[in-house]
């Protein structure tokens, strides 16, 4: 199986550049997706394109609304019809970069996507990455189940899955889609897209998060099996300080989340 793993990142310095050596010592291949909103890199029109940092060469994808736009992914977030708030609209849909990662690079069996403030407690990712080799999921996450009916991100959905869909959850700093899954997930939202349209100012109605969007669309489909990511330590709060906190010190190899 041939799996691509991109850090997810508006910024370039150490922290990431460490990530990307970590994964490159593992057999998966490895890009950075740099969110260029504030023309970071302004001396190039391509997206693809190779940056330097500290001495290290990277292939990195640049995206911005104008990319997701271009794919016709639907501008919303929370009940907003418009763009109000770039960042929010990054993080409510941070599915998003999954399905631009694969228009650019199509040529996978399975993408994984890694969000900047996630540190790897060892000096590779090769024992993580070999663990789900031959796991043949469609999803795997951090955490993965059913939601509480009080969950938030539940209010406002019912124009999309109505009562009698389960809703599910998971959380997605660390994920893996298969490319059948990806794509499936990509066309659900521009179906979702046309939908909203007729109940964008129904403030009884909310655009997905991505969350439950990934979690249900996918525990809901019997083409799709789904998993947990197991080796892994994710932090509900607060933000672990590396260099306060000196995990690196005892190698664990797990996931930590979120980390500064």
């Amino acid at each position: 199986m041939k799996s691509l793993a991109f850090i997810k990142t508006h910024k370039i310095d150490n922290s990431i550049v460490d990530e990307y050596l970590k994964i490159k010592k593992s057999n998966v291949d490895v890009i950075v997706v740099l969110d260029n909103k504030d023309k970071k890199i302004s001396n190039t029109s391509e997206n693809i394109v190779t940056l330097q940092f500290g001495g290290i060469s990277f292939t990195t994808l640049l995206i911005d609304f104008e990319t997701f736009m271009k794919y016709n992914l639907p501008g919303y977030y929370h009940n907003e019809p418009i763009l109000l708030n770039y960042n929010t609209f990054m993080w409510y849909n941070c599915d998003y970069p999954l399905y631009i990662v694969q228009q650019f690079f199509p040529d996978y069996d399975y993408y994984w996507q890694i969000e900047y403030d996630v540190y790897y407690n060892g000096e590779s990712y090769s024992d993580f990455f070999e663990q789900y080799e031959t796991n043949t999921a469609d999803l795997l996450v951090c955490r993965l189940g059913y939601a509480n009916e009080d969950w938030w991100a539940i209010e406002k959905t019912n124009w999309i899955w109505g009562d009698s869909i389960k809703k599910g959850c998971c959380i997605l700093p660390v994920c893996r889609l298969s490319s059948r899954c990806c794509q499936y997930l990509y066309n659900r939202r521009l179906e979702h897209g046309k939908i909203y349209k007729n109940y964008e100012n129904d403030l009884n109605s909310g655009w997905a998060y991505c969350e439950i969007f990934v979690a249900t669309e996918v525990l809901n489909n019997k083409e799709f099996t789904a998993g947990a990511i197991t080796n892994q330590y994710i932090t509900d709060s607060p933000i672990l300080n590396l260099f306060k906190d000196r995990i690196f010190l005892k190698p664990d190899n797990k996931l930590y989340h979120p980390v500064k």
